[in-house]
């Protein structure tokens, strides 16, 4: 290798130590997979990636690529080629994050830096590591690696992109997000480039889904999220399913993912031939039917966090066993003693605890936004690569909107629907059928995970109506369960999950209890460190007023301000308390975003303001603690 590469490299390792495995792994030839897709990275042809000159003296590299040499930067004048691409940027606002699919030769990168200031951020996406490892090896890029608003994910990365997306993109900013492609990328990467897009694109859809959530469940969100706290010291984690499913091999066995639509009285009664031939994932709106007609589903799930009562009324609740997220409304399940596996992040506190009692947290799901979305990743997630679609209508059937045994306690069906935000869609028949905005984005979720996956997911679509969801194959329920159940020796999944103890142990479960009776005295403790913030923000108010902001005393307080704010940013009861206080929040960053010309004292303002907000939610959340956290069931 030659001595750029090894000073690269040793940059990455200290910056971007992911990338720096990714290269190690290249070297000892060990393959690359996808982290979302599981796809292996194809190896390019040695001489795929040669050296060349531009016109200007230049060091140049040139790919071979479907039968044609293309060049990462401009044949003639790769710096002014770097700087015009920059050019476009140079009068952009502040705070705005740049996506930009392709890291080329690092110059577009490094022009593009030089016109950002310190609250812009770039993240660079590079598909081919391949083709990075030639350029970290032709070019000295270690000032550009160490920069502190780059941010470099390489294909092949363990980490999924959208963990950084999640991480850049909130709803006040999703205004200012730039995607950039760099010339050529879309050509030799177009799949790649589409995803790329998507997945942004995607994470500011479910930031406008998710701050309309906040807004409708309101104080239920943090409410759902104590009680779980409290219900999962006794209970168990998807995890444990995995790893109990992991004794089976599933190779050949479906599972079927029963939704609620109305095309489920069609087909139902068909799967009570199929109980111990297919996994049986039931959602909770599909509860009711599917009991009625005599089925014990294998997993039912519920992520919703102000479910209807009618989906659970008069059930026995104890008898099944559910799968539910960190803001399921999961009361009369655990008060039930039904047995319930927990997925997904829950409070920083609450996942510290857990990691120092199991060594790891609660797996997290990918998710669209819905109930079947969320059992589809967790069926992906168990280890099936066929799934099977019923009740998957994602569209108003014959008008109506749910399967008859949630319809007949809905009424006024018709209402509902006109209520609606309606476009058309296409049918499996071809016919246009009328659905709403909201489960449009729930067919487009459904076709984009299965488009990324088509390699080694078959998901066929047995709804027997509705919207045709592209990329399933469309069969009767009949002849599918007749097709791949067939000659599947039988599996007695329910006796399987009865056997799966709770996550804890007796004595760990004494530890957690422990933990949750001091999590009222934590919440005081922050309310206090709140407290020192608004005094200091009050402080540095008056220093304003009094146009004392170039002095020592100044200086001393913004540093103490400083402290204090980490202090409170760092602490581990600032996501709930966040919820609380939603609406403040949302103001104070949208005000920010928005006004250029903040003077320092319409800052300190804010902020106090802010802080004060957090008190309110301080004092909400200690009302909740003391009812919610009592002794575990």
């Amino acid at each position: 290798m030659s001595e750029y590469y090894e000073k690269n490299k040793a940059c990455l390792k200290e910056y971007y130590p992911e990338a720096a495995d990714v290269l190690e792994a290249i070297e000892a030839g060990i393959s690359l997979t996808d982290a979302k897709s599981k796809e292996i990275l194809p190896v390019p042809k040695e001489d795929n990636i040669f050296p060349g000159k531009a016109q200007d003296g230049t060091d140049i590299l040139l790919l071979e690529h479907g039968g044609r040499t293309w060049c990462l930067n401009s044949r003639f004048s790769p710096k002014e080629a770097a700087d015009t691409y920059a050019k476009r940027y140079e009068k952009e606002q502040d705070y705005k994050t740049y996506f930009v699919f392709g890291f080329g030769d690092g110059k577009h990168i490094q022009a593009l830096r030089k016109t950002c200031n310190e609250t812009n951020t770039i993240l660079v996406y590079e598909p081919d590591p391949y083709l990075f490892q030639k350029v970290i090896e032709s070019y000295d890029l270690r000032e550009l690696f160490s920069g502190e608003n780059i941010i470099l994910y390489l294909r092949g990365y363990k980490t999924f992109l959208l963990a950084y997306c999640n991480e850049l993109i909130d709803y006040t900013n999703k205004a200012l997000i730039e995607v950039s492609i760099l010339p050529g990328y879309d050509v030799l990467y177009t799949r790649e480039c589409e995803s790329f897009i998507e997945r942004t694109l995607n994470r500011i859809k479910n930031l406008v889904k998710d701050r309309n959530v906040f807004h409708h469940f309101k104080q239920k969100l943090p409410q759902n999220l104590l009680r779980n706290m409290k219900f999962s010291v006794k209970q168990r984690e998807i995890l444990q399913l995995k790893e109990a499913m992991n004794s089976y091999s599933l190779a050949g066995i479906p599972a079927i993912l029963v939704a609620a639509g109305p095309s489920l009285d069609k087909n139902i009664d068909l799967l009570k031939t199929v109980e111990q031939k297919a996994f049986i994932v039931v959602v909770d709106a599909a509860l009711q039917t599917v009991i009625r007609h005599g089925i014990k589903p294998h997993l039912v799930v519920t992520v919703d966090a102000g479910i209807p009562d009618r989906f659970f009324q008069g059930l026995p609740l104890g008898e099944y066993v559910f799968a539910c997220s960190m803001t399921s409304k999961s009361r009369e399940i655990a008060e039930q003693g039904g047995k319930i596996f927990y997925y997904g992040s829950m409070l920083t506190f609450w996942d510290d605890q857990i990691y120092k009692e199991l060594g790891h947290v609660h797996p997290i799901m990918l998710t669209g936004g819905s109930v079947s979305t969320d059992a589809f990743s967790l069926i992906r997630y168990l280890g099936f690569s066929t799934i099977i679609f019923i009740g998957q209508d994602l569209a108003y059937t014959g008008n109506k909107t749910y399967t008859s045994g949630v319809r007949e306690e809905k009424g006024k069906e018709k209402e509902y629907v006109k209520s609606r935000v309606l476009i058309d869609v296409e049918g499996i028949d071809g016919t246009l059928l009328k659905t709403d905005v909201q489960m449009s984005w729930y067919r487009e979720w459904f076709e984009k995970e299965i488009e990324v996956e088509k390699d080694i997911l078959r998901v066929i679509d047995a709804t027997e109506g509705g919207a045709r969801i592209k990329g399933t194959l469309l069969q009767t329920l009949e002849e599918t369960l007749a097709r791949e159940c067939a000659n599947v020796s039988p599996v007695d999944f329910l006796a399987l999950l009865e056997a799966i103890p709770p996550a804890f142990s007796k004595e760990a479960q004494v530890r957690l209890q422990e933990q949750l009776d001091g999590y009222g005295k934590m919440v005081q403790a922050y309310e206090k460190e709140l407290e020192k913030g608004i005094a200091l923000y009050e402080e540095l108010l008056l220093l304003c007023r009094k146009q004392k902001l170039s002095t020592k005393e100044f200086e001393k307080k913004q540093e103490k301000m400083k402290v204090q704010t980490k202090k409170i940013e760092d602490s581990p009861l600032s996501d709930i308390i966040s919820y609380y206080a939603k609406k403040e929040e949302y103001q104070f960053q949208a005000n920010i975003y928005k006004e250029k010309e903040l003077s320092l004292e319409d800052l300190f303002e804010r902020g106090k303001v802010l802080l004060e907000g957090y008190v309110e939610g301080c004092r909400s959340c200690e009302e909740d603690v003391r009812e919610i956290l009592s002794p575990v069931l």
